[in-house]
């Protein structure tokens, strides 16, 4: 990691986070209903919630994943293409990518 933490970094790996305590809530309380889509749901937060202390610490992967879920969310037409090219751009820039180590 080299250099401060760039704003943008610091919100999406905030929002990761809460989404991944959300998805694991959401996961546990489903589970006693739905059994394995709980435990699926639970997963994922997991996924999501380590994804975003990773991108605190400036960890080159979790930049490569937030990318690949880019990527992804160009299929979800309108907002999703959006928000994807937003990821996509802010995440290619020198002083982000500075941080990551790139």
């Amino acid at each position: 990691m080299a250099g401060n933490r760039p704003t943008g970094v610091t919100i999406l790996g905030l929002l990761q986070i809460l989404a991944g305590i959300a998805y694991i809530a959401l996961g546990a309380f489903s589970g006693f209903t739905s059994g394995a889509a709980g435990l699926i749901v639970v997963l994922l937060g997991a996924f999501v919630l380590v994804t975003g202390l990773a991108l605190f610490t400036g960890k080159n992967w979790s930049r490569i994943l937030v990318m690949i879920s880019g990527v992804l969310d160009l299929f979800a037409i309108p907002i999703g293409t959006i928000i994807g090219i937003i990821i996509l751009y802010y995440f290619t820039r020198p002083n982000v990518k500075m941080y990551f180590g790139k």
